[in-house]
């Protein structure tokens, strides 16, 4: 069914006043398509500043949240760092340490999505190489690393960093 003229001609009135195509649609009772396919019909466009404007603040405060989950998360490292040194347990450290590897895990992959500032986790992925090192060792012997030759070494290493 064709559409009625009086509704067409509401909607180019609109596109040419820069209402919204979702205001229009509303206002006039047709859908944003149609509304779409008028315009074009009428070699009209829509302002698209606006849709720009408001994607870059989303953009924006997104990247302001990832910030503070990525600060969160390295205090949660952190405390799981000192955690770690302070496991007696064999089992209690691997688990521990693996905890820590999903912290740094989801750090790294958090930190790829804003692109080339990696300071802090370059820091991060060096700490990590000593603990992964620890609880390799410790899945593979099962043993408490701190009950060898050099545990007070290694528990200062990790108190230290």
């Amino acid at each position: 069914m064709p559409l009625d003229e009086g509704k067409r001609a509401s909607v180019v009135a609109m596109v040419r006043q820069e209402v919204g195509r979702n205001e229009i649609a509303r206002a006039v009772g047709v859908s944003p398509t149609t509304v779409t396919r008028i315009a074009k019909d009428e070699r009209l466009s829509f302002d698209r500043s606006k849709t720009a404007q408001a994607t870059q603040v989303v953009s924006i405060d997104a990247k302001a949240r990832r910030k503070a989950l990525g600060s969160r998360l390295l205090s949660d490292m952190e405390e799981a760092r000192l955690r770690l040194a302070q496991e007696e347990q064999a089992r209690g450290f691997a688990a521990v340490a693996q905890g820590l590897d999903a912290l740094s895990r989801s750090y790294a992959n958090l930190a790829k999505l804003d692109g080339p500032d990696t300071s802090e986790m370059n820091e991060m992925k060096s700490a990590m190489g000593a603990f992964m090192e620890l609880a390799k060792a410790v899945a593979e012997t099962q043993e408490n690393p701190f009950e060898k030759s050099g545990a007070d070494a290694a528990r200062r290493d990790l108190t230290d960093s």
